[in-house]
């Protein structure tokens, strides 16, 4: 009888627990569900619009009848809403003047915008409004293409592929227009003059506060420019097989480097020129001619190089200041010649370590 007891009882505790952990479990999905939902109705809480490039003209943007080119899309889109483009070869040169838009692409690899050659120093994607978002492209400059996605303050470009213009991602602070807080995540950016161009044509610094991460950054003649700005953090990206420079930064400051691979560039993996108070941090850079090249930047504001792994470079550091922070970097499978180089230039280090 007792033994029927427990057994009975037993089971009961087995089956409360199966069923609580059974209602807890589908109040966190419903949870999930929701919070998921929200996000989605908030990012998409205006009208979608459809593009195809196979659809018939005359089309109303649903989805039954969608656009033939994205030029439609954007002459109905408003704020708040969100043009979704089907896989297909859309040669158009788009102007964005919307704010709060989105343009998705259906597969990166087969949605492709390619610029026209009609009109000298045009881009492929301009954008002139705020916070727009250009997502899941490939998207294609031109010989007479200066800027492939020229962008406005508070850009996404995330998820695509940037490839064949002059400047493949152009983040530009010019008194006709001004590009801050721009987010440029997850792309494939390659066989550009300058992968992506982070500018400011004034005679003094500004802050641009531009977020660089988790790029692929290859082939081109400099993966990343910036020049004449501050407060910019180019971190975890991959920047690989570049000409000339891996990251080049003139006269500019407060800038953040950190946590990149820079690896088998022609050039210097990093370039400063006139700059001061960057922090190059926790790098890999292997494989380059030169690991960074630091050139007639302020010695009483000398860049830190704090942290970083050095592999196999025919120079690791090439620079005219010194740096205290010199001796917190590794070394590994140098040369004989860089042994030399770096003994000869930071022998003065020694006594402060006795």
């Amino acid at each position: 009888m007792l033994k029927k007891l427990v057994k009975e009882a037993t089971v009961l505790l087995f089956t409360s627990i199966l069923i609580i952990s059974t209602i807890n479990a589908t109040a966190n999905t419903i949870q999930k569900n929701t919070t998921k939902n929200n996000n989605v109705s908030k990012i998409l809480s205006g009208t979608t619009w459809y593009v195809d490039d196979d659809a018939a003209p005359d089309g109303d943007g649903s989805k039954e009848h969608p656009f033939k080119t994205i030029k439609e899309a954007l002459e109905h889109a408003e704020s708040g809403d969100t043009i979704f483009v089907f896989e297909g070869l859309y040669k158009e040169n788009l102007v964005i003047n919307q704010s709060n838009i989105a343009l998705i692409g259906e597969k990166k690899e087969s949605t492709t915008i390619q610029g026209s050659n009609v009109v000298i120093g045009s881009s492929t994607v301009r954008i002139n409004g705020e916070y727009v978002e250009i997502n899941n492209f490939t998207i294609k400059g031109g010989e007479t293409i200066e800027w492939t996605i020229w962008t406005g303050n508070y850009s996404k470009i995330r998820n695509n592929i940037i490839t064949d213009g002059e400047n493949g991602i152009m983040v530009a602070y010019v008194p006709y227009q001004t590009a801050q807080y721009v987010s440029i995540t997850n792309n494939i950016i390659k066989n550009n003059s300058k992968g992506i161009n982070i500018f400011c044509s004034t005679l003094e610094r500004v802050r641009s506060d531009c977020i660089v991460t988790n790029n692929i950054i290859s082939n081109n003649h400099v993966g990343i420019a910036v020049r004449l700005l501050e407060g910019n953090i180019i971190q975890d990206n991959q920047i690989l097989h570049n000409k000339e420079h891996g990251i080049r930064v003139s006269h500019s400051s407060s800038n953040k480097i950190l946590e990149n691979l820079i690896e088998n560039t022609s050039g210097s993996g990093i370039y400063l020129l006139y700059s001061s108070d960057n922090t190059i941090k926790g790098n890999t850079i292997s494989y380059n001619k030169i690991g960074i090249k630091i050139e007639k930047c302020k010695y009483d504001t000398d860049t830190l190089k704090e942290d970083n792994t050095f592999i196999n470079n025919e120079n690791d550091i090439e620079s005219h200041a010194r740096s205290k922070y010199f001796s917190l970097n590794q070394f590994h499978l140098l040369s004989p010649r860089s042994i030399i180089r770096f003994l000869s230039r930071y022998i003065y280090l020694l006594p402060k370590f006795r």
